[in-house]
């Protein structure tokens, strides 16, 4: 059993440190952008915990308005990988968030990637925990990503670009979405 909390002080290099090995630079936000957007209440900055041990396992970062939530990034430590915390840590977040509609980006399956079997295995993880195919294939800042959901309600591309112009903010925000967002195919 695992909990989720926020963030405290004293986790946070260890959380960060996970952050920038699980993640690759190119889909990662500079973390001081991060805590600015926590300091802005757009991001629930989450420390995955064992429900036993109350040891630190993972992250879940999740980016939020109205009544949708990006399952932003989320990564358990490699030494507590296979233990059935991920699974456990998408069921905790979908229980938190009811009425919410819950929504992810992954790499969209390519056998001619580099990191092939990974996204596989990523997309194969959440398929097998109830997580659904929107369909929707987009380019986010050059990273071609698939749009997957939670729940009854996928999210549409319309939404989507709603979504990030929130999380980015005002004239800065549309300019930023309208340059680095775009929309590429429907699977």
């Amino acid at each position: 059993m695992v909990t989720l909390r926020d963030m405290k002080a004293e986790e946070q290099e260890k959380i960060f440190q996970l952050y920038e090995e699980a993640f690759p630079e190119i889909e990662r936000k500079p973390i001081p952008m991060l805590l600015d957007l926590r300091k802005k209440d757009k991001i629930y900055l989450l420390a995955v915990h064992d429900g036993e041990s109350d040891e630190v396992v993972g992250l879940s970062f999740l980016l939020h308005y109205g009544d949708m939530i990006l399952f932003d990034y989320f990564a358990i430590m490699p030494q507590h990988q296979s233990k059935g915390y991920g699974a456990e840590v998408l069921r905790a977040v979908v229980e938190r968030y009811p009425g919410k509609r819950i929504f992810g980006e992954v790499e969209p399956l390519d056998p001619e990637a580099p990191n092939a079997k990974q996204r596989q295995r990523r997309m194969d993880f959440y398929l097998r925990n109830g997580v659904k195919e929107t369909g929707i294939i987009v380019n986010l800042f050059g990273c071609e990503l698939q749009l997957m959901y939670a729940g009854d309600t996928p999210i549409t591309y319309t939404e989507y670009v709603k979504f990030l112009r929130h999380i980015y903010g005002g004239l800065k925000g549309r300019l930023i979405v309208r340059r680095n967002v775009h929309f590429v195919r429907q699977m």
